[in-house]
């Protein structure tokens, strides 16, 4: 049975999105191994004394500081090289994509790629 243009726009449409949460999930898994396969040291909450980093800051300084447009999973990964504490990468995920939607229009740019940069 042939597919019409209708149907073949539809399934190009199901395929992005099942390969943009692909993307996702190896992002996780790769952020929770490091490059020889091994568990990523992780990182210990700060402890009651010391004031814990701003994500929207650490967020935005990430972006200031970067040279190519960056993925969210790219993102999550060097805000928590700078030492943020998530509390899982998952959770690390949804807090970032948070401070971007907010911040969309305003102070950062979404590409059609699906990269994000500052705002000019």
């Amino acid at each position: 049975m042939p597919l019409d243009l209708a149907e073949i726009r539809k399934l190009k449409t199901e395929l992005r999105r099942d390969l943009e949460a692909l993307e996702r999930m190896e992002a996780l898994v790769t952020m929770r191994q490091g490059s020889n396969g091994a568990p990523k040291q992780v990182t210990l909450p700060l402890s009651d004394g010391a004031s814990k980093p701003s994500l929207r800051g650490t967020v935005m300084a990430v972006l200031e500081r970067a040279t190519k447009p960056l993925r969210p999973t790219e993102i999550v990964e060097l805000v928590a090289e700078r030492g943020y504490p998530f509390a899982s990468p998952r959770k690390g995920m949804g807090s970032v994509t948070k401070v971007l939607f907010r911040q969309l229009g305003t102070s950062v740019e979404k590409l059609k790629d699906g990269t994000y940069v500052m705002k000019k």
